[in-house]
């Protein structure tokens, strides 16, 4: 059966599959987000414990010291908040008259500019507002009552409006006793949250091996080894990522509580904290962060320094953190790309609200990790992982194909400079040539496409070599009469691949000619019959046509018997896995797959061979 129709069938009960879970996500948010939360912890936790337990020689012991300090440190920082929050409460009043100053200097800004704006977005509201006048209908005369009809215009058959009913009384307003109840309540659940995280913290971090080997159970004993690795990498990804990402996150909180302290900002412990926790959250949490602060910046002081200053100390901070501690704390990333980050946050905000802001991040972290080793998740792995999903030569050749020489010309720019030129070649710009002559072969681009790609990547690829030019060759290496006929054996791309190699021959000091592709048959023949022609290379981008090779071969080595002929097969396994040289018909030639092989391939039967002058006359009884 063809494997494409075989998986068709399985597409929608994949599709069904993942809108399963995502509803099952969604539904049962309330049990599924204490459980990750509780994830999260045990793996932030996990090395703190058994550092105690080397020490204690007991886990249940490590467990328990470890939870008393989880314990410890929220409630102090829940009674830090409070006794803050208070304190910020009953200054509120203080600050409003600050707010209707800075305000009103505002709206009478330079030339009162704030003023006069909305002096004039009133009067445009209020002309909107007006009842447009009938056309048939004379305006009202001067002096005359609103509702009163114009002289000469008949009377109005409208009914006078009856008076509205007197409204009913408003029941009288709740006393503060429902919102004490609420937030009670709210506090209950939120207490309630919090112990069964802890509990499940507590039952993770004692039961860690065992809860990873029921894991390894369910995907089968035969994955052992993948599951194992698997879960290896996802929790060092995470825990890394974590650990990392709390201690930046104190950093920046004890940076911003003593800025915002200095600069004058009543309850910056406050501030500070809610900074360092409110960073959890990627990319916005930063900003979220630094609000507040710039709020009370606004209201607290007369002028407009402080409100400079709160937002200067959180731009330099986050480039402190982006620059220089990320990197260095972080090691290797999460595996997410900058699409992918965003992707999971949305899908995590719309999937469990603010919990799933913070939660984002490490859980599809996760997912990424083992959608690598799934085959039906792979989709997910390439969509929002960062590892890159083209290699060099297909973004090479991609960037080539839609006409972005400069991206092209980039990629070859990003090469390190100590890579050798023939191995780049080798590497980049002949497997986008390869490329290009696989797509030609299977209709999926036009001969037109081909040759202008052909040229293109030819352009290029000597660009870049000229700005890498390697140390001169030896003098007197080749005699001064021997010239390399590089002849292609079909069309442009052929063509392209000799140009480069015959970049790279000049640069051993050799003469080298290049047989354009635009050539008939024959006159390619006797372009390579000159009689300076000391040896010939037959260029093939493969996947090719080789009857067209092999009768250049065969032609080549019957009327000129004595020249070395080299076949190169550009885009074919290295020569040394494809055996000795075969025979074409006309005597063994000699082939090669690669720019390094044909550099050495020609020095070495130049050395051996008796190149003789253009007269006929051997190079060495001249000397």
């Amino acid at each position: 059966m063809d494997p494409e129709h075989a998986e068709a069938p399985s597409r929608p009960w994949s599709a069904l599959f993942a809108l399963a879970a995502v509803a099952v996500l969604y539904l049962a948010r309330p049990v599924l987000m204490p459980v990750g939360l509780a994830i999260l912890l045990t793996f932030v936790l996990a090395p703190v414990v058994m550092a105690i337990e080397r020490r204690v020689r007991s886990r249940a012991l490590a467990v328990v010291i470890t939870t008393v300090l989880l314990t410890a440190t929220s409630g102090g920082l829940a009674l830090l908040v409070e006794q803050q929050l208070v304190a910020f409460a009953d200054d509120l009043p203080t600050y409003r008259d600050t707010i209707v100053r800075k305000v009103r200097a505002v709206q009478s800004g330079p030339q009162g500019l704030m003023g006069r704006v909305a002096d004039t977005l009133s009067g445009i509201g209020r002309e909107i507002s007006q009842p447009a006048t009938k056309p048939d209908q004379p305006p009202p005369a001067p002096g005359a009552a609103p509702g009163a009809a114009a002289p000469g215009a008949p009377p109005s058959e409208t009914p006078p409006t009856e008076a509205p009913p007197a409204k009913a009384a408003l029941p009288e307003a709740r006393g503060p006793a429902p919102l004490t109840g609420s937030l009670w309540r709210a506090i209950i659940e939120l207490l309630a949250s919090g112990a069964i995280v802890i509990l499940l913290v507590v039952m993770m971090l004692m039961s860690r091996e065992s809860i990873r080997d029921r894991i390894i159970r369910l995907a089968g004993l035969n994955q052992i080894g993948l599951t194992t690795q698997t879960l290896e990498e996802a929790g060092a990804r995470v825990g890394r990522y974590l650990r990392a990402q709390l201690l930046i996150n104190t950093i920046h909180a004890s940076a911003v509580g003593a800025a915002m302290f200095l600069v004058g900002l009543p309850s910056a412990a406050l501030w500070g904290l809610m900074a360092g926790v409110l960073r959890f959250i990627p990319i916005l949490g930063p900003w979220l962060g630094a609000a507040v602060p710039a709020a009370l910046a606004i209201a607290v002081f007369d002028d407009w320094y402080p409100l400079v200053v709160v937002i200067s100390v959180f731009a330099v901070l986050e480039i402190v953190h982006n620059v220089v501690l990320e990197p260095w704390l972080f090691g290797s990333s999460t595996g997410l790309s900058n699409i992918g980050m965003v992707l999971a946050i949305i899908f995590w905000t719309w999937i469990w609200g603010a919990m799933g802001l913070v939660l984002a991040v490490p859980m599809t972290a996760c997912l990424v990790v083992f959608a690598r080793q799934v085959p039906q998740l792979n989709a997910l792995s390439v969509l929002l992982g960062d590892e890159p999903v083209l290699s060099e030569p297909m973004r090479y050749y991609q960037r080539l194909l839609c006409r972005d020489e400069d991206e092209a010309a980039a990629i070859l720019a990003a090469v390190a400079p100590e890579r050798d030129p023939a191995d780049v070649l080798d590497e980049i710009v002949i497997p986008g040539l390869a490329a290009a002559r696989a797509d030609l072969r299977r209709a999926l681009i036009t001969r037109t496409q081909a040759a202008r790609i052909a040229v293109a990547a030819r352009d290029l690829a000597i660009d870049w070599l000229a700005d890498h030019e390697g140390p001169p060759p030896p003098e007197n290496r080749h005699p001064p009469t021997a010239r390399v006929a590089c002849i292609p054996a079909s069309d442009e791309l052929d063509e392209a691949a000799a140009a480069l190699l015959a970049h790279l021959l000049k640069r051993e000091g050799l003469g080298v000619i290049v047989v354009s592709a635009a050539l008939l048959f024959s006159e390619k023949i006797a372009a390579a019959q000159e009689p300076d022609v000391g040896l010939i290379v037959v260029s093939s981008v493969e996947p090719s046509n080789g009857l067209q090779t092999r009768r250049i071969g065969k032609t080549l080595l019957r009327k000129r018997p004595g020249i070395p002929l080299i076949v190169a097969t550009w885009g074919v396994e290295a020569a040394s896995a494809a055996g000795p040289p075969t025979d074409d018909g006309a005597g063994a030639s000699p082939r090669v797959s690669t720019n390094r092989e044909a550099v050495v391939m020609v020095n070495s039967l130049l050395a051996d061979q008796r190149v003789r002058d253009p007269v006929g006359e051997p190079a060495e009884a001249k000397a």
